[in-house]
C-alpha cells in the first residue's frame, strides 16, 4: 500500500497534469469563434463588393468610374512618356554639343600642329 505522502505527491501531479492538458472553455471558445468569426468577415467583404453590381444603374455607375480611372491612368502614363521623352532628348542634344566641341577642339589642336610644322620646313 502507497504512503499518505506518495499520495499527496501523486495526486499533485496528476492535477497539475490536467491543467496543462485540458485547455479551459475559453481557449475551446475562441478555437471555435476565430475561424468562424474569419468566416463572417470574408462574406461581408463579398457583399460589399457585390453591392454595386445588383442594379442596372448600379453596373453602369462602377463602369463610368473605371472608365474614368482608366482615362486618368493613360493620361498620367503619357505625361510621363512625353517628359521622359523631352528630357532625354535634350540630354542627347546637349551631349551632341559637347562632342561637337571636342572635335573642334581637337581638330583645331591638329591643324595647329600641321602649321607649325610647315612653318618648320618653309624657314628651314
Amino acid at each position: 500500500m502507497p504512503s499518505l505522502r506518495f499520495r499527496k505527491v501523486t495526486d499533485k501531479v496528476s492535477e497539475t497534469a490536467a491543467k496543462v492538458t485540458e485547455p479551459d472553455s475559453s481557449t475551446q471558445q475562441k478555437a471555435v469563434e476565430i475561424p468562424v468569426g474569419a468566416v463572417l468577415n470574408a462574406a461581408d467583404r463579398v457583399a460589399q463588393a457585390v453591392k454595386p453590381y445588383r442594379t442596372r444603374a448600379g453596373r453602369e455607375e462602377q463602369i463610368k468610374r473605371y472608365r474614368a480611372q482608366a482615362e486618368r491612368e493613360v493620361e498620367r502614363a503619357e505625361k510621363r512618356g512625353r517628359d521622359t521623352r523631352i528630357r532625354v532628348e535634350r540630354q542627347v542634344r546637349e551631349r551632341e554639343r559637347l562632342v561637337r566641341e571636342r572635335l573642334g577642339r581637337s581638330k583645331q589642336a591638329e591643324n595647329g600642329q600641321v602649321a607649325s610644322k610647315d612653318q618648320a620646313k618653309v624657314s628651314a
